[in-house]
């Protein structure tokens, strides 16, 4: 019996090492399982306060217009066998991430559409669930080998792993994906790599079992499916194995070697998904990068960008749902930004490829923030966006990790130990750091309720971005359409005269924007105004044929009918298959020039068309009866009846007057 207890007094310090390290202290009273739980429920907490949000920015788009969401269940095929984006267009955006629109069918399915409150509710619970995987995987590696190696495990692991954990929660630069639907992706990669990562350390722990290595795959794949950037957790698994378990390199290898085949399968499907459909071309608007002449121009802006990241992750303030054309201008290898940029991460990486293969705690948070950016970083693929702060939710893990050991390790210091003691300095320095970051995030939620009040927020921090104002002088088109109050109409309109100008001050060739002057000084009445407007259009976009149509419009409300048909022709002959502009030319030819005869020809064009529209029958029917042929006329009228009931219920009179006048007496 003696000799057993001692063979189990043995083994237990093997169990430590991969993790298992009991904590002393008042942390050891609140149990396994409540420090994740009150990670959780704190993230939870900081962003109850959008739950009471709707759609902004891109969830119209993703979620909201999607077809096959709106199909609910019936849309998952189809969801698994195109591009990310293709309910909404027919082209191939290069995103395969069938998870998170699954998700929001079946959130469909369940809650019915614009349902904004369960959606957000659940988008929260994810992020809560988020933080406490991120303590309980940070806690399992710290208290494996303690904040240095050799170091034994004890308190200061598990402190370290909740003061990196409360760091991520409370970081202002989440808010992006947790307050907007749409970038759900972000946080279900960051679920199921995390919960990859764990399976993978239990697979290779003491007593482990080939079933933990099959989840992780399994876990790797679904991130995978969730979105692109998964891939770089090819980086994460084997550094995680190298730094925090004894296992050498080429161990390491033969470890991640099946999660490498999923990755590989996944691309596989990916190109075979995604090869059937034309690919959606990107402009500089979307990524400035897109605009660089060479290729140091394209390279030295991203460093520059690069650095930027860096700073929101120290400092982040102000913070921006956009940062395309032209916030970020293009810049040379001369300019400073980009000269400390490079200095400052090469640096950073010259001691993290020194420093890991004495598994090196800081080495590793380098490495492992360098490689999750590095698909957002436009050093070696120019994606869609230039910058974006949903790119630092998974890279900002290792900042705050970073973060976490040094304030552990700055109250382990003589002078601060002796001063206040240990807990009570870590206490006082969290709080002085996560107060004004908690109070940061809360406030910036607020800004995320809806397209408009995000907008309006950021226009002030990224002032140069059309984007932006592109986004905000929509808003304000589709409040002066839905609005009924003529002043608030008026006001909108100037909104949008006023961002479209501005618009045009960072690029003067913006067609949107100067088609939208010329539209809101239509709409406000102003139209000699209006119809400079369209003609400088005209003049900068000459295959913008609408326009034809919005000059016709013109000079049809100055009742100027033959000069109005001259604009409707010309945009006629390049639509010859618009159906409505069709039928105009035989509306105008026929109420206001009164002519009929010449009227019926073009009606009957547009009737043929478009067979579904009413109006041509309509005006053939009254057509006929000027001239003079009635029956001709009742058959109009019945075939417009039958197009479109609601709207024609009065003809049925003027049918029984016409047939009553052809009875004989």
């Amino acid at each position: 019996m003696a000799s057993k207890r001692g063979k189990a007094r043995r083994k237990r310090p093997a169990r430590e090492a991969t993790g298992g390290a009991r904590v002393t202290g008042p942390w050891a009273r609140l149990g396994p399982a409540a420090l994740p739980v009150a990670v959780g429920l704190l993230a939870v907490a900081l962003y109850a306060n959008t739950l009471g949000h709707t759609y902004s920015i891109d969830d119209n788009l993703v979620i909201y217009k999607n077809r096959y969401v709106k199909q609910g269940l019936a849309g998952l095929p189809e969801i698994f066998t195109t591009p990310y984006t293709h309910g909404i267009s027919d082209f191939n955006d290069n995103g395969y991430r069938p998870v998170p629109v699954s998700l929001y069918a079946v959130e469909h399915a369940l809650f019915g559409e614009k349902a904004f409150v369960p959606q957000h509710v659940i988008h929260v619970l994810l992020f809560g669930l988020n933080a406490a995987l991120i303590f309980l995987l940070l806690r399992r590696l710290l208290r494996g080998r303690g904040l240095s190696p050799g170091e034994p495990a004890g308190p200061a692991a598990t402190h370290a792993a909740l003061a990196a954990a409360l760091l991520y929660v409370a970081h202002p630069v989440h808010t992006e994906v947790v307050a907007n639907l749409k970038s759900v992706d972000e946080i279900l990669v960051s679920i199921f790599g995390l919960c990859a990562t764990l399976l993978l350390l239990l697979a290779h722990a003491d007593g482990g079992r080939r079933r933990h290595l099959a989840a992780a795959c399994v876990t790797y794949a679904v991130g995978l499916l969730c979105k692109e950037t998964a891939v770089t957790y090819l980086v994460v698994f084997p550094l995680t194995l190298l730094v925090f378990t004894s296992l050498k390199p080429r161990a390491v290898a033969r470890c991640t070697l099946p999660l490498a085949g999923v990755a590989l399968m996944y691309l596989v499907l990916r190109l075979s998904v995604l090869s059937r459909f034309p690919t959606e071309e990107y402009d500089f608007l979307q990524n400035t990068l897109f605009g660089a002449e060479t290729w140091d121009q394209r390279h030295a802006t991203a460093m520059v960008v690069m650095l930027r990241y860096l700073k929101l992750l120290v400092w982040p303030d102000p913070l921006a749902w956009d940062y395309s054309y032209n916030q970020i201008p293009l810049v040379r290898w001369h300019d400073l930004r980009c000269l400390v940029s490079v200095l400052l991460h090469a640096g950073l990486l010259a001691y993290a490829l020194i420093r890991i293969r004495r598994r090196d705690l800081w080495a590793y948070c380098v490495l492992i923030y360098l490689a999750t950016i590095s698909i957002s970083s436009n050093l070696f693929i120019v994606g869609p966006s230039i910058m974006g702060e949903r790119a630092l939710y998974t890279p900002s893990l290792a900042f705050c990790l970073a973060a976490g050991v040094a304030l552990v390790r700055l109250c382990q210091t003589r002078w601060l130990d002796a001063l206040v003691g240990r807990r009570r300095a870590l206490a006082g320095l969290l709080l002085l750091v996560l107060v004004p970051l908690s109070v940061k995030t809360f406030h910036r939620n607020r800004a995320w309720k809806d397209s408009l009040t995000v907008s309006l927020a950021d226009i002030k921090t990224s002032p140069n971005s059309v984007r932006v104002l592109s986004t905000l002088a929509a808003v304000y088109l589709t409040m002066a359409r839905q609005e009924e109050d003529p002043k608030i109409k008026r006001r909108a309109w100037s909104e949008v005269i006023h961002l479209a100008r501005r618009m045009l001050v960072i690029h003067p060739a913006h067609e949107e924007a100067s088609y939208n002057i010329g539209l809101c000084l239509t709409y406000l009445g102003q139209l000699d105004q209006a119809e400079v407007a369209f003609k400088a259009h005209l003049r900068r976009h000459p295959k913008a044929y609408k326009t034809y149509n919005n000059i016709g419009g013109l000079h049809y409300f100055r009742r100027d009918y033959r000069t109005a048909l001259e604009w409707f022709h010309r945009f006629v002959k390049q639509n010859p298959r618009d159906a409505r502009a069709v039928n105009n030319l035989g509306v105008i030819r026929l109420d206001n020039l009164k002519q009929p005869a010449e009227a019926v020809p073009y009606l009957q064009r547009a009737a043929a068309l478009n067979p579904t529209l009413a109006e041509p029958h309509l005006k053939l029917g009254n057509a006929s009866l000027m001239l003079n042929r009635p029956l001709q006329a009742v058959a109009h009228y019945r075939r417009a009846m039958a197009l479109a009931p609601r709207r024609m219920a009065g003809l049925q009179q003027r049918i029984r007057l016409i047939l009553g006048r052809l009875k004989p007496r």
